[in-house]
């Protein structure tokens, strides 16, 4: 829902999706500031003779715990690496597509067309990710993503009136929340309790450092080379995630958390009864 809150303000005028964006991370300082938490049990001291480690030592490997599980699973390796490319990959694509609406004459018609067509398919892929994850498995689901996304990014570049780069927008992020689902649920699913936050906030901040260098990279691109180049560089960066996704043995290693299906004819005890 934010692009299509940001675009709707953006066209009153261009400073309320700032002044929106400060007074969410307000409401969220608040209701951080509200929460009481359980307290929790104390931790066992260690024995007398026992050499405590330096304070530099504990927190150090309480930074890395995350990295080690994460270096230690192939499954968690390979979700690192789809977020880290799928970032790079669209900040990319977001720049360039806001630059062909900069130099086109409608540029922010142009622009905030395509910032809430993105939010529109972003919104019915979320509604129906539970759905489809249920009607998947995980992997078949995920490379479905990855090869519609590789597909379907290259029409980007097809000199095309707005309504038709539009709707591919809005294609491209129909299917990744199913794919973000299922990959949050194995994850959860295969790490333990212990390091849940440290793996999740790993998983979440790693990829994140490489959103700048997307669209840096196509900035840097489209000063020597036409908007479509830089749209298809970019897809070929999601062309090459979608044959690294299918060749993965990380991936092959997702678990498979649906509910089994009953078998036919099979009824319940309540029904026996």
């Amino acid at each position: 829902l934010g692009p299509l809150l940001g675009a709707a303000l953006y066209a009153v005028a261009p400073a309320l999706p700032f002044a929106a964006d400060a007074a969410s991370y307000l409401a969220s300082a608040v209701c951080i500031g509200l929460l009481r938490l359980p307290r929790l049990p104390r931790r066992r001291r260690p024995a007398v003779n026992a050499p405590a480690p330096s304070p530099e030592r504990a927190l150090l490997r309480e930074l890395t715990a995350g990295l080690t599980e994460i270096r230690r699973s192939p499954f968690l390796r390979y979700t690192l690496a789809n977020a880290a490319l799928v970032n790079f990959a669209f900040g990319g694509i977001v720049l360039t597509l806001m630059t062909q609406g900069a130099d086109s004459g409608s540029g922010p018609v142009h622009n905030s067309v395509i910032i809430a067509t993105s939010g529109i398919g972003s919104l019915l892929g979320a509604l129906a990710a539970a759905r489809a994850g249920r009607a998947f498995a995980p992997r078949a689901l995920v490379l479905t993503v990855c090869w519609s996304t590789a597909l379907l990014t290259p029409l980007l570049a097809v000199p095309a009136p707005l309504p038709f780069t539009a709707t591919v927008t809005a294609l491209c992020c129909l299917a990744p929340p199913a794919a973000n689902t299922v990959i949050t649920a194995a994850r959860l699913s295969t790490v333990p309790d212990e390091l849940q936050g440290r793996v999740q906030s790993a998983c979440t901040v790693l990829p994140a450092l490489i959103v700048p260098f997307g669209p840096l990279a196509s900035g840097l691109l489209l000063d020597h080379l036409p908007a479509g180049a830089v749209l298809l560089a970019n897809a070929a960066i999601l062309l090459l995630l979608a044959i690294v996704s299918t060749t993965s043995a990380g991936l092959r290693r997702i678990p498979d958390l649906r509910e089994p299906s009953r078998p036919t004819g099979s009824r319940t005890p309540s029904a026996v009864a």
